[in-house]
């Protein structure tokens, strides 16, 4: 999480490491950072290099460039958002530090109903 800079993910950079959920727009948050420890902790022995994620609701984007990191960016990291301008904003935000991974592929960015997953991808690991 120390790699992937927070303030980059946030609409209010100065308040990026407050251990709150903060609003986003479109009526939706970024998580707080210790549940975004907890989630990485969790999925540690998966986001190994070479693997591939899967990011349901990815919001600001902040998840997919921490996880593709942790992979050693020799992964693949598919986040899926169903506000279209929220994945936009997604996309903006990964391409301040990650550009190079979006063109690649090693980070993509879809619009779509997450609880449906995203089968053109799978499988995840």
């Amino acid at each position: 999480m120390k790699s992937v800079d927070r303030g980059e993910y946030v609409d209010f950079p100065e308040c990026a490491y407050y251990d709150v959920p903060q609003s986003i727009g479109f009526n939706a948050t970024i998580s707080a950072p210790y549940a975004h420890a907890l989630v990485l902790q969790v999925l540690s022995s998966k986001l190994k290099k070479g693997a591939k994620a899967l990011d349901i609701g990815c919001g600001s984007g902040y998840l997919c460039s921490a996880m593709l990191t942790m992979m050693g960016y020799e992964g693949k990291v598919i986040g899926i958002e169903h506000i279209s301008d929220l994945a936009d904003k997604a996309v903006h935000n990964i391409s301040k530090s990650y550009e190079a991974d979006l063109e690649s592929g090693k980070i993509s960015i879809y619009v779509g109903d997450g609880r449906e997953g995203y089968e053109e991808e799978a499988p995840y690991d």
